[in-house]
């Protein structure tokens, strides 16, 4: 800050020097031979201090804003998810815990529990409020419980896009609004892969193909989707899916691409559909008190990171969409891949329960699912 007089002063008499060097380096007769080596050099010799002058401002508001992160106090927050480090969904958290403590400039550390270890899904949302955790991996199916206004998010095609960062974009507002009226502060949504169908005896590639089959369902709503779809909605545990698809207890799951490719369900069924309907929804979300905590510059740092880690979740989630793909190819499994065109056969039969759930919802509820109603078409 001492050296700024310095660095304007010098800026100040560049400024001033250019004018008289450009006069002595014009031409003042068609006869003139003078040479323009001199005044080359002096132009040279401007730009030269000029550019000094610019990299030591530069360096000056670097050095500036390294010593606003260096009186930042460290700062651990600690994060539960209820998945293993390696998963799709704990790459993507070890992404936002390293976006986080680059744009901090180190002062927060993001301590990532895993596999439970601190407080599984179930658990998460009461945690976060009584900042048994500071933040955690929330999952819809445990957080519309209480927060009735995030139920839309539950029924599936509640985004049916190919641009996740369209869904993050129009809905981040209103879901701070929603999570902000529980003391809970919202920082992001995760982007959780798409819906698929594993089947032991044909890809499922319009609703009628369901028509008479037994299909693993989990949820209420995805229960009545899959009805609303002419399959027969059963309840088996994703722990017994495996040897329920290998009995032929069921003839088909509604899941995410994550699940049938990592738990190979696909060696079972070997009948997959891709959708682009979105998979259950789930936010990064923290304990209010621990986001007041923070200083205004780590709040800051904390807002880049969710921002860019908009695009690195979903970029981590469609590689291991294409990871399994190719796995699942070179075990000899019969793909489908719908587009939204193709998906929409399936969401146009769910939407009617988006009204179904309209009448328990609250203002930011309604906004919510208008929002979302609007995205879908």
């Amino acid at each position: 800050m001492k050296n700024t007089g310095k660095k304007l002063a010098l800026l100040l008499a560049v400024s001033l020097m250019l004018p008289m060097i450009a006069a002595c380096g014009g031409s003042s007769s068609n006869n003139s031979t003078a040479p323009t080596s001199a005044p080359a050099k002096e132009e040279s010799a401007a730009a030269s201090a000029a550019s000094e002058a610019k990299s030591e401002a530069a360096a000056s508001s670097t050095a500036e804003t390294a010593d606003d992160a260096s009186s930042d106090p460290a700062v651990t927050i600690k994060f539960s998810m209820n998945t293993a480090e390696s998963s799709m969904t704990g790459l993507q958290y070890k992404a936002f815990k390293d976006l986080v403590e680059e744009e901090s400039g180190g002062s927060i550390t993001f301590e990532i529990y895993s596999s439970g270890s601190l407080v599984d899904d179930a658990g998460a949302l009461d945690a976060v409020m009584d900042g048994t955790c500071d933040a955690a991996h929330g999952m819809v199916a445990y957080l519309d419980g209480v927060i009735k206004d995030l139920t839309p998010l539950e029924i599936p095609g509640y985004y049916s896009g190919e641009s996740f960062a369209d869904f993050a974009s129009a809905t981040n507002g209103i879901l701070s609004d929603i999570f902000a009226d529980y003391d809970i502060k919202f920082i992001g949504s995760n982007f959780q892969g798409q819906s698929a169908f594993v089947a032991t005896d044909g890809c499922i590639t319009q609703p009628s193909d369901l028509k008479g089959q037994s299909v693993r369902a989990a949820g209420t709503y995805i229960a009545k989707a899959v009805e609303a779809w002419g399959g027969s909605p059963t309840t088996v545990s994703l722990a017994d899916l495996t040897s329920a698809l290998e009995r032929k207890t069921v003839d088909s799951a509604y899941t995410g691409y994550s699940i049938v490719g990592g738990f190979k369900l696909y060696e079972m069924a070997p009948y997959v559909t891709y959708t682009t309907i979105t998979e259950s929804y789930a936010a990064l979300i923290m304990n209010m008190d621990k986001w007041n905590s923070l200083t205004a510059n780590q709040q800051a740092a904390v807002e880049r990171a969710a921002e860019r880690w908009t695009e690195q979740s979903y970029g981590i989630g469609m590689d291991f969409r294409t990871q399994y793909i190719d796995e699942m190819t070179a075990a000899g499994v019969e793909i489908a891949d719908l587009d939204s065109a193709a998906t929409k056969a399936f969401t146009d039969l769910t939407a009617p329960l988006f009204d179904e759930v309209e009448g328990s919802l609250g203002e930011k509820g309604q906004t919510l699912l208008s929002t979302l109603k609007e995205l879908n078409g």
